[in-house]
């Protein structure tokens, strides 16, 4: 199952337009932050924006909303999830690379992208994030463990509402 994703970045939106929407008419997925894809998108709306976005590439489209979390489209559904609620953040910086990073292992983990792996891995990609702005650079990373990672994933789990009645 290879899948094909691509991140992107302000300049290319605003500078080299035409060659990113040749970009992300041929991958699977592609990450963006919330500005990235309002201003991709034309619009302040940031559901449409996914939705528009979600109209030209394969299969899915994540946007990163920094210290709120992130929404994946799906075409399958949306899946909203929160960021950790870091008690210590010293390098927001790469944050954004090592959720796609977390999200990206997992499904190839995982060997699927139907929509339940999608939300395990947002939930992998979203403890990665946290743990990046925990140090500088790849400071945390370095030192990550296996049971480190499953811990966190417990705890972002434990920190949301139960679903049902």
């Amino acid at each position: 199952m290879p899948l094909v994703c691509s991140d992107s970045m302000n300049m290319w939106i605003e500078n080299e337009r035409d060659k990113l929407d040749q970009v992300v008419s041929k991958v699977d997925g592609f990450f963006c932050n919330d500005a990235e894809a309002r201003m991709l998108a034309d619009t302040p709306n940031l559901i449409q924006a996914g939705r528009t976005i979600m109209d030209k590439v394969k299969g899915f489209v994540s946007v990163k909303k920094g210290e709120h979390g992130s929404i994946l489209f799906h075409r399958e559904g949306l899946v909203g999830l929160p960021a950790f609620p870091a008690d210590k953040v010293l390098d927001p910086t790469g944050a954004g690379d090592s959720f796609a990073g977390g999200f990206m292992g997992s499904l190839a983990r995982l060997g699927r992208s139907d929509i339940s792996a999608m939300k395990e891995s947002v939930v992998y990609g979203t403890a990665m994030a946290s743990f990046s702005v925990e140090g500088f650079g790849l400071e945390k990373l370095l030192t990550l463990e296996d049971h480190a990672i499953s811990e966190r994933r417990r705890q972002l789990l434990d920190f949301l509402p139960a679903a049902g009645p």
